[in-house]
């Protein structure tokens, strides 16, 4: 593709190019800044969440709102192109992205069971099945989720990919509890087994000081808050689990 705009400025490759260089980028205090992959998905469905606790919902309608349709907008429509198993790809429809789709469905959840007169139309339910199947083909044969597709290496190189991670595995216990109460009658019995596992998991990688590692952010207490959600979404307390229990006791001392 670089090849073929270079050879032709005044092509359509070229021009595409163009039109996507704001979203690269942009100008600050200090001068020019160039962003080679944002968060927008990542950071607009934990703001969604963060706005939605704060029952303001009167207060920040359109905001809510514009959040809303950003994160049905977001979500991946198609598998790869081509025989992308054949080329050890994974299926991605129904997957959102960290950035944007071009590169958290709990939050669409969380609307669904809202007025859409507030927060506009609801997401297909076809949409959120197509969500549904794609996580429930990312859980690793010991519980846990994977990030981005199913774990195929060995087991030693999993570990040094720290493919397995605490933080999306209790987020799709989080959203799969509650897609269970708004759709009980799809594919109930294998989120259960999903549900039961992924449980398991998190149980079995809990420190002994009972923290959880975060992968991704390499802190504590931001993959023992993850756990502990997902446990309690599980309906795990601090006085009917010892595992949540520990978890509290880590935070309470931290």
């Amino acid at each position: 593709m670089f090849a073929s705009w270079v050879e032709d400025p005044d092509g359509d490759y070229f021009k595409k190019h163009l039109a996507r260089i704001s979203d690269f980028l942009l100008i600050a205090e200090d001068g020019t800044k160039m962003q080679g992959l944002g968060s927008q998905t990542w950071d607009a469905g934990f703001a969604i969440q963060a706005l939605l606790a704060s029952n303001l919902t009167d207060e920040i309608e359109p905001v809510l709102r514009r959040g809303h349709e950003f994160i049905k907008a977001s979500q991946v429509k198609d598998d790869p192109s081509g025989d992308f198993e054949a080329m050890y790809c994974h299926i991605s429809k129904g997957s959102w992205t960290f950035s944007d789709q071009d590169h958290g469905w709990q939050c669409c959840l969380l609307f669904s069971v809202m007025s859409p007169e507030i927060f506009g139309e609801k997401m297909d339910t076809e949409q959120l099945y197509d969500a549904v199947n794609l996580l429930l083909s990312l859980q690793g044969k010991n519980g846990g989720m994977t990030a981005l597709e199913p774990t195929r290496a060995p087991k030693w190189l999993e570990s040094a990919q720290h493919q397995l991670l605490t933080e999306c595995t209790a987020s799709v216990i989080d959203a799969l509890v509650l897609f269970k109460k708004l759709y009980p009658r799809h594919r109930s019995k294998e989120i259960e087994n999903l549900i039961t596992n992924a449980i398991q998991y998190l149980e079995n990688e809990q420190m002994p000081d009972g923290s959880w590692y975060g992968s991704w952010r390499v802190c504590f207490i931001y993959g023992t808050w993850f756990a502990l959600r997902g446990l309690e979404a599980a309906g795990k307390t601090y006085n009917n689990s010892p595992t949540v229990h520990k978890g509290v006791e880590f935070l309470l001392k931290s």
